[in-house]
């Protein structure tokens, strides 16, 4: 009786147009955005390197890339300092490229091209956000107090932490959302909107290994001092004076 053995699962071949939107993440002023686009890139590399890997079409100088391009990400994933974490993960993507050379990728070095040539605008576009959106976030920053930075970046997401959990970035769209929201009903309705977000941040603690795990217990003991820092700030003569705005309809009745 002759057994058949089961046909190894197919590893798909990542698409190069979902790379090409993960580098174009890249042209941004914002060093976090630039570090979690190039995580994402990595990603891909992985995907492709699998795919390849089931056709044994990586060779054994393109093995030897690979291993160099993962000893360069293990050495970006511990380093510290944003820019250093940044190189190595820049050139780590390098020798992927090479590794998986059979797939024809864009070049790395062509986005920081962009990015050089674009900087004067995105400059100038980040400090219209600032000041556009600066009165709510200094009192949303002034209620979180210096565990962490809330800023407005020109990054595609609408909302991302950079990879020590030390910033809050929001993008233009989410933060002129959360301002029109502030305008039209008040501060207290944006906390509250923002208090999930704001509070599991504090959630995460280290892992001993470089990396972060969620805790429910300090999640919620996060957010119960969230809402204790919000009353005291409310209190401290800085807040606004109407925390909660009158929205249409709620003025006071005509005399008939």
């Amino acid at each position: 009786m002759r057994i058949r053995l089961p046909k190894p699962p197919k590893v798909p071949r990542p698409r190069v147009r979902t790379l090409r939107d993960r580098l174009q993440q890249l042209i941004t002023l914002s060093a976090e955005t630039r570090i979690a686009a190039l995580v994402e890139v990595m990603h891909w590399y992985d995907d492709a390197a699998a795919h390849l890997l089931s056709k044994n079409l990586i060779g054994v100088d393109a093995a030897v890339d690979l291993q160099e391009a993962k000893k360069l990400r293990q050495q970006g994933i511990a380093s510290g300092s944003l820019s250093e974490k940044e190189n190595k993960f820049s050139f780590a993507i390098d020798f992927y490229r090479r590794g998986c050379d059979v797939i024809n990728t864009p070049r790395l070095a062509e986005y920081y091209k962009k990015l050089a040539a674009k900087t004067p605008v995105l400059e100038r576009r980040e400090q219209r956000l600032q000041k556009k959106h600066g009165e709510l976030f200094q009192h949303l920053q002034r209620i979180v107090g210096s565990g962490m930075q809330i800023t407005v970046t020109d990054s595609r997401k609408p909302v991302q932490h950079d990879p020590w959990l030390q910033k809050l970035c929001y993008n233009r769209v989410a933060a002129t959302q959360l301002s029109q929201k502030f305008h039209k009903e008040g501060l207290l309705p944006v906390f509250l909107n923002q208090l999930e977000l704001l509070s599991r941040r504090f959630a995460f603690v280290p892992d001993g290994a470089g990396g972060y795990i969620y805790d429910s217990e300090q999640h919620l003991k996060a957010t119960y001092q969230l809402l204790d820092s919000f009353a005291s700030y409310v209190r401290s003569g800085t807040a606004p004076k109407a925390i909660v705005r009158r929205g249409p309809g709620r003025g006071r009745r005509k005399k008939v």
